[in-house]
């Protein structure tokens, strides 16, 4: 059988290598079947069949994607494996189960071995195989560079080249640029079972890295790649934290030039679980690439309302007090607080201090001085003595404002408290959703401040909550009776259907994704992002609510400052929803990003919250 399937001696090395185009989806190549799991390798009964099968089989795997999902290699060296094979052998045939007892056996295209090795491997290997309740769903092809991955994959070691193009740093550094390259956000390497993927997180979506066989790779390849990255950028710290580990939580900021502009990786690993091979680490890479993306220079190019940006200036001008930028995790945060710090007035006249854990941008240079305070992370009180010491030099340092980075427990807490309650500007993140969460977040357990404190005058100067949503492609954008006919569920026409009816809202301008997407957008419907936000200066009688405790009081105190016209660019007192809502109607933004932050059914109109303050009043009053 094997004679008929390579023919009667091993091929010639020198084959040209087939051009490989990433598909659109994520999904595996399911390989040409050339043995059906219904014949029998062992008896000369389908040998015939078999063999006319594998000599009408040209197909060959040209990239280890085609393979799809294995949950063991049962021929790698180690504990597990079924049939024994020596090391030397590892990338010549290889079976992988598949799941079900579903086993494929992949051999190598261009053999080192002779025919008769390889047939007398196959036989015992099968018979091994059955033996433990396998069966052989298909024998398939694969080129030298595959099997030499599947071999990888089988060991989940951390060694050698990684795939047939270069060091492991070299993948590393591929995939950073591919994901500059589309101006990503972050880049995602999940390890899992016997191999990899790689994606990446553009216009908000995650989506494969479109390079190399759409993002999967061997385990052993991609460890290889991001230990490369992590232990490049820690060299020479001597320390035992700059060796990557798959079991250790391991962070490090890293610092490329790509295409002659500085880009900061943030790179930040969560180890394995314990408990076998079946899960491995994750490595998330934020991409700081400012100058890249476009949404820096001034609030209103970011996607802010004029009424937005009135409330930035007016705080930027109080001088002092907490200015607090909310959102989750990749909302623009630090991009806004570096905008905010930038146009500061007079900012060249002011000392500007930032303690930031790590340094993420580069902050109007020659006029801020920016410092890093790097955690302790097995050891608590000694972060606390380390902001301690920066804060006591703040205090000698004559300073006009300062950024603490983000705020995430009561030590940085604490250090913006103490900034805005001796006359400063303090500003800092948050990771807090809603302006009306904001104080809840930072008086829990895990951040410890009062009610009292936060509340007392001039401490609060800016609450923001702020979120990033895609913007629709301008090219390919459909109609509401385009987009229905393309709909199975009917999402379109009930979304319609509540902003008519229950909202009242005219819903003629309304656009939406194109799910095939174009050329423009290349297929993803969507290009480039918008801030949507809501923004309060807390006033008297707000604060009176929330020292009080009455957190709802003080959110409808809030809303009762709007002028509740969905079509109106004045977002004083209005929701991220109704931001987003506005935005939707002017048919630049998908309607259905607005349920990110208040479902349809349950948003609570104008005309209902100002009934309820007047109720409020009332029985005040009595």
């Amino acid at each position: 059988m094997f004679s008929k399937f390579f023919g009667s001696k091993p091929p010639v090395k020198n084959v040209a290598q087939p051009q490989r185009v990433a598909p659109r989806v994520s999904v595996p190549v399911r390989p040409k079947v050339i043995i059906d799991d219904t014949q029998d390798l062992n008896s000369g009964e389908d040998t015939k069949n078999q063999s006319q099968s594998a000599t009408g089989a040209n197909d060959v795997l040209c990239s280890y994607a085609e393979i799809g999902n294995v949950r063991k290699n049962l021929t790698a060296v180690g504990d597990g494996a079924v049939y024994a094979i020596n090391a030397n052998l590892q990338d010549q045939i290889a079976a992988l189960d598949k799941g079900d007892k579903k086993v494929w056996l992949i051999c190598n295209s261009e053999p080192t071995i002779t025919t008769q090795e390889m047939s007398g491997h196959i036989r015992q290997l099968t018979g091994a195989l059955r033996s433990r309740g396998y069966q052989v769903a298909m024998v398939v092809k694969a080129l030298p560079q595959v099997m030499t991955e599947v071999a990888k994959a089988g060991t989940h070691q951390i060694s050698g080249p990684t795939d047939g193009r270069g060091e492991p740093l070299e993948l590393f550094n591929r995939w950073v640029d591919a994901a500059a390259a589309v101006l990503a956000s972050d880049l995602h390497i999940l390890i899992y079972s016997n191999q990899a993927s790689v994606k990446v997180r553009v216009d908000g979506s995650l989506e494969p890295l479109k390079i190399d066989a759409n993002g999967i790779y061997a385990r052993g390849t991609a460890i290889s790649a991001i230990a490369a990255g992590f232990n490049y950028a820690t060299r020479g710290s001597g320390s035992a934290a700059s060796q990557y580990t798959e079991s250790v939580a391991v962070d490090c900021m890293i610092e490329r030039e790509i295409n002659g502009k500085t880009v900061l990786l943030r790179y930040q690993n969560m180890p394995a679980p314990p408990g076998g091979k079946e899960y491995g680490p994750k490595v998330v890479i934020r991409l700081l690439q400012s100058e890249a993306t476009g949404v820096v220079g001034n609030f209103e190019h970011a996607g802010y309302s004029q009424s937005h940006c009135k409330l930035w200036r007016l705080s930027s001008r109080a001088g002092k007090g907490m200015t607090i930028v909310s959102g989750v995790t990749g909302s623009g945060k630090s991009t806004s607080l570096k905008i905010y710090i930038e146009t500061l007035p007079d900012l060249e006249k002011k000392a500007v201090e930032t303690i930031e854990d790590p340094i993420e941008y580069v902050i109007a240079p020659g006029k801020v001085h920016q410092g890093q305070v790097t955690r302790d992370l097995s050891s608590h009180e000694e972060t606390r003595k380390r902001y301690g010491v920066a804060m006591k030099a703040l205090m000698r340092a004559d300073i006009d404002a300062v950024l603490v980075g983000e705020v995430r427990d009561d030590i940085t807490a604490r250090f913006l408290l103490q900034v805005a309650e001796t006359g400063h500007l303090g500003m800092c993140s948050l990771h807090a959703h809603l302006i009306s969460n904001i104080v809840p977040r930072l008086t829990n357990e895990e951040v410890g401040l009062s009610r009292q404190e936060l509340t007392s005058p001039q401490i609060l100067n800016l609450l923001v909550y702020q979120a990033l949503v895609p913007l629709l492609c301008k090219h390919c954008n459909l109609s509401t009776q385009e987009a229905s006919r393309l709909e199975t569920e009917g999402e379109i026409s009930e979304i319609c259907h509540v902003l008519k009816d229950r909202l009242e809202i005219q819903i003629d301008n309304l656009r939406w994704k194109n799910p095939m997407g174009c050329s423009h957008c290349d297929g993803r419907g969507t290009k480039g992002r918008t801030m949507v936000a809501e923004m309060w200066m807390p006033d008297r009688e707000w604060l009176s609510h929330v020292r009080n405790g009455c957190d709802y009081e003080a959110l409808m105190h809030y809303r009762s400052f709007s002028d509740g016209d969905f079509n109106s660019p004045n977002m004083t007192g209005k929701t991220v929803f109704e931001h987003a809502l506005f935005k939707s109607l002017q048919g630049i933004i998908d309607v259905r990003n607005c349920e990110e932050f208040e479902g349809f059914e349950r948003y609570e109109k104008f005309d209902q919250i100002k009934f309820s303050r007047e109720k409020i009043e009332k029985q005040n009053r009595i």
